[in-house]
């Protein structure tokens, strides 16, 4: 591991926003420390709410993570109303897509912040060109991992029209080729809700589009924190169909607030888990590769 900025320099410490690894002329200290590009925007220094450190004894499924916190870390930040608005604008006008793939790149801040334990606060908005860059590229890795669960809906798609016109033993055959294939999507879309943060992590501490791709360290950090892991694709799960009928039931348009919302708390989710992983590394219970 290097300094961001000076290879083969050993790093002093992490950038709660981006993620980098730098050396000690590289970081600013507002309570927290910063990068100089994230230090021009953060807060001066201020006491700091963070998650506990020490994980419950009682239950190793909850080790590492407090899925409670996510419901509630953004009401910590004097100007979370305000910051919280913004994005559910930005929801609003997603059908444009720029304000959709600048939500994903805010996301992945809220991923940062949390598994930094700097969750006293949303993000800001600043860097609107960083956060379209980062949530295109993170958005086009969660299309590709995708990929094979469009394969199999288009064809479980095309043989239910085939069933449709066909009759006698040919007909059931395909009717149970139609059942088995959307059982088969299913099951792929839970992998993948499984592993994205997983991936998620990767992108965020690497800057990398390619390291995304490298399945041998995606699913290494999915086995480290498996139970968690567990956990939090039952809660995304929950949450998700919780608050989105409960936005549909507001008029239609309470749907942007409660998505935007339930975003919030699963990728907060995503980076107790990282957290978690991190904690581990550093104790020497993961690798680093």
């Amino acid at each position: 591991m290097e300094c961001a900025n000076h290879p083969g320099v050993e790093p002093a410490a992490r950038c709660v926003s981006c993620g980098k690894f730098l050396c000690s002329e590289c970081m600013v200290d507002r309570g927290r420390m910063y990068c100089r590009a994230c230090g021009e925007l953060a807060p001066e220094r201020v006491e700091f709410i963070t998650m506990p450190c020490e994980p419950p004894e009682h239950n190793s499924w909850l080790e590492g993570i407090e899925p409670g916190r996510s419901f509630s870390f953004m009401l910590d930040d004097p100007d979370w109303l305000t910051r919280f608005l913004i994005g559910v604008v930005l929801a609003l006008l997603s059908f444009l897509i720029v304000p959709f793939l600048m939500i994903m790149g805010y996301m992945l801040e809220v991923m940062r912040v949390a598994e930094a334990g700097d969750d006293h606060r949303l993000p800001t908005w600043g860097l609107p060109g960083k956060k379209l860059k980062e949530g295109a590229i993170i958005t086009a890795i969660a299309l590709l991992y995708a990929i094979p669960l469009y394969l199999i809906v288009g064809g479980t798609t095309v043989l239910g029209t085939l069933a449709g016109g066909v009759h006698g033993p040919g007909q059931v055959f395909a009717v149970l080729l139609f059942a088995l294939g959307w059982l088969m999507s299913l099951v792929i879309l839970l992998m993948l809700v499984l592993v994205f943060p997983a991936v998620a992590q990767v992108y965020a501490s690497s800057g990398s589009f390619k390291e995304s791709f490298r399945l041998k360290k995606v699913f290494g950090h999915v086995e480290e924190c498996f139970k968690q892991r567990m956990v939090v694709l039952a809660i995304t799960i929950v949450v998700f169909l919780f608050f989105i009928p409960l936005g549909l039931m507001a008029c239609g348009v309470g749907v942007f607030v409660t998505a935007y919302y339930a975003l919030l708390v699963v990728w907060h989710l995503f980076g107790q888990l990282a957290r978690t992983r991190e904690q581990r590394e550093i104790e020497g219970g993961a690798p680093d590769d």
